[in-house]
């Protein structure tokens, strides 16, 4: 094997693909509520319009809010956390099996800013017990604070055995996966169809990491 010893992951729109209706969904139930808070921005559809493109340049839902100022970023969690975005999960027989392969070899670990009840019920959907994972971090742990701030990769690597230099993160968002986790000296890849400045290596889908593993 080569370097690396760690693997880390993100879960939404990491460990599942995207799914439009369910990404679309959440956009306007965030829609809705900043409609609430800021009327004059528009009706609910100008408002999901505008909700969308800020998010697909800033990558954070908290970032968005603080673009249309609105300091009250509590109904997120709600948004984010809606029972029904488990209808739309299921399992996916390559990732399982990529997972399989890669505990093998590799320490893995999940952060996520997901709730951990609601975080634990996702993985429940997907079928990927947390026995693959020596470590995880939820979004409302004791101390958590937004992947986006880097904290949460700096205790990881102080609590830890973990390495940096030879650790891969793996997620979906720029600003909140890439960019802290490498601003902690690991190792990024980024599951997108576009090209990105930022991550180390660019993915379309999980299956692709094991090319990667080769490699580092």
């Amino acid at each position: 094997m080569t370097g690396l010893k760690a693997i880390g992951f993100d879960l939404d729109n990491t460990l599942y693909l995207p799914i439009d209706e369910l990404n679309g969904m959440i956009r306007r139930d965030i829609a809705k509520e900043v409609v609430k808070r800021k009327p004059g921005l528009g009706d609910v559809n100008e408002v999901f319009e505008l909700c969308c493109e800020q998010y697909d340049i800033l990558q954070s839902w908290s970032a968005v809010l603080a673009a249309l100022e609105i300091k009250d970023t509590s109904f997120i969690e709600a948004c984010t956390s809606n029972e029904n975005i488990l209808e739309f999960l299921s399992p996916d027989d390559d990732v399982c099996r990529l997972l399989d392969e890669l505990t093998i070899h590799f320490t893995m670990f999940l952060v996520t800013n997901s709730p951990r009840e609601f975080a634990l019920e996702k993985l429940e959907k997907l079928a990927i017990t947390t026995e693959y994972f020596s470590e995880m971090r939820f979004g409302d742990d004791s101390n958590a604070t937004p992947k986006s701030d880097g904290a949460v990769f700096a205790r990881l690597i102080e609590e830890t055995d973990m390495v940096p230099s030879r650790t891969i993160f793996v997620g979906d968002s720029l600003r909140s996966d890439i960019l802290p986790a490498k601003a902690a000296s690991m190792i990024t890849a980024m599951i997108s169809d576009t090209r990105v400045e930022g991550p180390d290596y660019i993915i379309s889908r999980l299956a692709e990491l094991r090319g990667i593993c080769s490699l580092v």
